[in-house]
């Protein structure tokens, strides 16, 4: 993807022609469009202004994107009938799918939030699942949504992880019975990463501060990426913020323990450039 100076690349996501995509701003707001809504372009195009989908206001950032579709194999298998939510200071919030329906183009109310907080991850779930959470500087927690009650939309969360000083959440994952034997891929901002096996992660209980994820050094950057591996996955693409993009066989990627750093796995032609985000592909 071709970007502007100021501009970087923060997510990639794969998804259907006939997919609803759910976005989540900051503030604490969704909005929907469908997939076949937005532009096709060739590799190397900038895309497409995401104020010409949505009517976002003034300083509103979009820092979560969801593809869903009622009629996927996916949601057959895992029964996904709640949205999770969770902040950028830990906090953490279940709601019904029904409830967001019906969404008119400006907007409605995801989540209150806290004064100083953001929305910034949402994600498909069950029920009956755990939920793991990653922190910036390395921390993860993994416990039982059982925990979590489901609330109306327009309410406030509870206390997912306990975040040190100057901490903040950088990725969230549902862990069921589809997937409790994949690895869980860790990518540093310097191209440093790994993968570990779930079974490394112990179950706590929600609100604490969790174990580390990764060893995060000042060679390895903080963590840029942390994911489910899937089972049909057999590549995986990393992108940078200044647009380089590198692709590898997921299995040169080695799987560590859950304390340690990994190997290199991009290396950055541009002074300063980091790791923005990664995917997995299956040729299938």
């Amino acid at each position: 993807m071709t970007t502007k100076e100021e501009d970087a690349i923060e997510r990639v996501l794969s998804a259907q022609t006939h997919d609803n995509m759910l976005f989540f701003s900051d503030m604490g707001r969704v909005y929907q469009v469908r997939a076949w809504d937005i532009q096709e372009s060739n590799r190397q195009s900038k895309g497409q202004a995401i104020v010409n989908l949505i009517n976002i206001e003034t300083g509103e950032r979009i820092t979560s994107v969801l593809a869903y579709n009622t009629h996927t194999a996916e949601r057959a298998t895992i029964g996904s009938n709640f949205i999770l939510m969770a902040t950028k200071n830990g906090t953490i919030k279940k709601s019904k799918l029904s409830e967001y329906a019906n969404i008119r183009r400006s907007g409605i109310v995801a989540i209150k939030l806290e004064s100083g907080d953001q929305l910034t991850w949402a994600i498909l779930t069950g029920g009956k699942d755990d939920i793991l959470l990653v922190s910036k500087n390395g921390k993860s927690i993994r416990f039982s949504e059982a925990e979590i009650r489901a609330t109306a939309r327009d309410t406030m969360g509870v206390r997912g992880m306990l975040m040190a000083r100057g901490d903040y959440l950088i990725s969230m994952v549902i862990i069921n019975k589809a997937n409790t034997k994949v690895d869980f891929l860790t990518v540093m901002e310097k191209g440093i990463g790994k993968k570990t096996a779930i079974s490394d992660f112990p179950v706590q209980r929600r609100g604490g501060q969790g174990v580390k994820v990764a060893e995060v050094k000042e060679k390895t950057g903080k963590i840029a990426v942390s994911q489910l591996v899937p089972q049909d996955c057999d590549s995986l693409i990393i992108t940078s913020t200044k647009g380089q993009i590198v692709k590898l066989p997921i299995d040169s990627v080695p799987r560590l323990g859950r304390a340690t750093s990994g190997v290199i796995l991009m290396r950055f032609t541009d002074h300063g450039d980091t790791v923005a985000a990664a995917t997995c592909l299956s040729s299938r």
